[in-house]
């Protein structure tokens, strides 16, 4: 089973918005002299993979493929 785009897209707005807090929570930290177990980037990187995986896992429209695809007269 896949996931339609609506969902992906869910998926990854709430992904990145956990990423844009736990990066935030890491600067904080920094700045108050601690040292966090992970180092800044460390969950954006990990975003990146886990974003690519939904993108395999999500039904695509075939208007929407074409549509960034260079020279396609459809």
């Amino acid at each position: 089973m896949k996931f339609t785009e609506y969902e992906a897209g869910f998926i990854v707005d709430a992904l990145v918005s956990h990423v844009t807090e736990l990066e935030l929570e890491l600067d904080r930290l920094q700045e108050d002299g601690k040292r966090p177990i992970f180092a800044p980037g460390f969950f954006r990187m990990i975003s990146k993979d886990i974003i690519s995986k939904i993108a395999h896992l999500t039904k695509v429209d075939k208007v929407s493929v074409y549509d960034n695809t260079d020279g396609y007269d459809g």
